[in-house]
């Protein structure tokens, strides 16, 4: 009896704790559940909240460096960027809290935008620093040399060239030329800036606030950008530029590319600008046919290129006509030559030149933008009328402005000295448009320059500033060179374009070349029939089978066909009334160098742009009889698939385009 109720007993007790059994497990269960979402989300709140104050805080500090840098408080501006560097790190340690998120869906992707963003922003921050480190040092040394904020009563933010003493610029210089290093590590830490943020754009769907953020950096790199890649070869080069501790005497070619020529623009008028320590001691400028004068009609003999012969009557090759090589560097050494024996020739002292420098119009039109309008001899020149104004009284109203036609181009001289002022007192926080506007010129053309020192020659080599050509890492070329042949200022009317074809035929490769010329002008003081001579420049050893002018067939033993500058060229003449539309076409067998490429699976096809010349569109077809697997600039997705690389763009600098087979 006892026995069966202790044996009911431990079954109703067994039943009981069955019965609570599930309860203590499910409160268990629950409890490490809600750990488990403690564990996870305490540290995404708490890092949220790290990630946010500190890139509020960074764009905070970033904008009053930015403020501080153009009140020329570089040690303001330094302590700001240090406070940046923290934020940034700050707000680094608050992904790294976050680390749970990268699996989920968008959320991950705003974490490694974030994670790309502030790697940018390290980068461009330790950038800065370097800049402001350089710029104090440049402000000591200026302190040193002169208390010139307190003598002249000048705000720091109106600095400029010109309120500053010849000690002070000297120091200057120096202290520029002995910061070339530290330049080019803060370039590759802007440009891996760069690069970052390049790939934060790409990421999709970036929440607001981050982007918010993003804009800070994204508005400051390129002109930080620009600004270091023209203070770079500056820096390099301030022994030749400046004259350090030598007098240099530069010659400076005013280059009107609307009477393009192939060295940029016809040499209407020329200058010789001396300058040592970092001061522009002197600048000479006058009319190129002033000392062309001297030695005409006398037994003084140079050949010119045959063109300038057949096709202007002029037997002499004179100092006007110097640029007719397309090779900015060939020309100038043509242009010191023809100047110093025309100077020798006519018995005047011979002038010892480092170096040449070419402007265009365009360059200067684009620093009227910055400075605003300049008024010489009662006219007033501005960022639109420039040229046409400047041209007019240079050819046809120069008496209105009390010159004579031997001393006319003497404004152009007035003028450039007027725009060099006005950039000298430019206050210094304003001259980052100044850099961009030079960088895009020169990316453009509208600014060379060569130095008859070798090291100093190099890095404007290296750095594109000098113009030259150099086509050793490419494949294929194309050069399309025009040359203003007596056709006045007519240029400015011509609407140019470019087509390149390739296709294969039996084996070989054939390149067809279309360049249209649409003359939109008429007859009046600057504008005639447009007069050119045309030079098609291909790969070394293409050899020329057709050419047509508007579907006229033109005998290909016309043509003027030579090998220079590691090319092929081929040369013609022809004529574009006001109004009508020339299209010149030449079909030409690429060498077998071009064939070797292709079958290597890798091409690669290099469109020089003109020295001086306006951008103009450029289209690029080029099928190979091979199915393409990448090509360099993307074509339209609408053409993928097929044996043909097509792509339309402006030739606005020197383009290259890579094809993978």
């Amino acid at each position: 009896m006892d026995s069966a109720v202790t044996n009911i007993g431990s079954a109703n007790d067994q039943t009981v704790i069955n019965q609570k059994s599930p309860k203590k497990y499910g409160l268990l269960i629950s409890i490490i559940v809600l750990l488990f979402l403690l564990v996870l989300t305490v540290p995404v709140i708490i890092g949220a909240a790290r990630f946010y104050d500190g890139t509020n805080s960074a764009k905070t500090h970033f904008e009053a460096a930015e403020l501080a840098i153009t009140d020329f408080d570089f040690e303001l501006a330094g302590e700001e960027l240090d406070t940046v560097l923290l934020d940034i790190q700050k707000a680094q340690s608050g992904l790294r809290y976050m680390f749970v998120l990268r699996i989920m869906p968008w959320v991950g992707s705003q974490v490694k935008a974030s994670d790309k963003l502030l790697e940018a922003g390290v980068e461009s921050v330790k950038a800065a620093q370097s800049v402001v480190t350089i710029a104090s040092d440049v402000k000591v040394a200026l302190q040193e040399a002169q208390s010139l904020l307190a003598e002249l009563e000048v705000p720091d933010g109106e600095f400029s060239l010109e309120t500053i003493s010849d000690e002070a610029r000297l120091s200057l210089v120096n202290t520029l030329k002995n910061s070339a290093d530290e330049l080019i590590n803060v370039h590759t830490r802007l440009v891996l800036a760069q690069m970052q943020i390049e790939s934060f754009n790409e990421i999709y769907n970036v929440h607001p606030k981050i982007k918010e953020f993003a804009e800070v950096f994204q508005n400051t790199l390129p002109g930080m950008i620009d600004s270091v890649e023209l203070l770079i070869p500056v820096a390099q080069t301030i022994d030749q530029l400046a004259g350090i501790g030598e007098a240099k005497q530069w010659l400076v070619l005013f280059l009107n590319n609307t009477e393009i020529r192939p060295g940029g623009g016809f040499i209407g008028v020329y200058g010789l600008m001396q300058v040592e320590d970092g001061e522009i001691q002197d600048i000479y400028s006058t009319d190129s046919y002033s000392i062309d004068k001297l030695v005409e009609d006398t037994e003084y003999s140079v050949l010119a290129p045959s063109p300038i012969t057949d096709y202007m009557g002029v037997d002499n090759w004179y100092f006007r006509d110097a640029n007719w090589s397309p090779d900015f560097a060939e020309s100038s050494k043509d242009s010191i030559q023809l100047l110093r024996q025309e100077f020798s020739y006519a018995g005047l002292p011979v002038p010892d030149i480092s170096g040449v420098i070419g402007i265009t119009p365009t360059i200067a039109e684009n620093v009227l933008g910055i400075t605003g309008p300049i008024t010489v001899r009662g006219i007033t020149f501005n960022q639109d009328n420039l040229t046409e104004t400047l041209e007019y009284y240079v050819e046809y109203g120069y008496q209105d402005v009390g010159s004579t036609w031997e001393d006319r181009k003497d404004i152009v001289g007035e003028l450039a000295t007027a725009v060099l002022n006005k950039l000298l007192q430019l206050p210094f926080n304003d001259w980052g448009e100044v850099f961009t506007a030079v960088n895009t010129a020169i990316e453009q053309k509208q600014i060379m320059i060569y130095s008859a020192n070798e090291d100093a020659q190099l890095v404007f080599d290296e750095q594109g500033w000098s113009g030259a050509v150099d086509i050793s890492n490419t494949d294929d070329v194309l050069w399309v060179v025009d040359a203003n042949l007596g056709a006045l200022k007519t240029d400015h009317a011509i609407e140019r374009s470019i087509e390149y074809h390739i296709n294969e035929a039996g084996g070989d490769l054939y390149a067809t070349v279309y360049a249209t010329y649409k003359h939109n002008g008429d007859f009046d003081w600057r504008t005639t029939r447009y007069q050119n001579y045309v030079r098609v420049y291909a790969p070394l050893g293409s050899k020329l089978t057709a050419a047509s002018l508007s579907d006229e067939s033109i005998d290909i033993a016309s043509f003027d066909q030579a090998d220079e500058l590691g090319m092929t060229s081929f040369g013609t003449y022809f004529k574009v009334e006001p109004g009508e539309q020339e299209v010149l076409s030449l079909v030409y067998k690429l060498p077998d160098s071009v064939n070797t490429a292709v079958d290597s699976k890798l091409y690669q096809l290099t469109v020089l742009k003109q020295l001086g010349a306006d951008n103009y569109p450029l289209t690029i077809d080029l099928d190979f009889g091979k199915k393409l697997r990448v090509a360099e600039p993307e074509e339209d997705s609408s053409n993928y698939g097929d044996s043909a690389y097509q792509y339309n763009s402006f030739l606005d600098k020197d383009s290259v385009f890579t094809v993978q087979f």
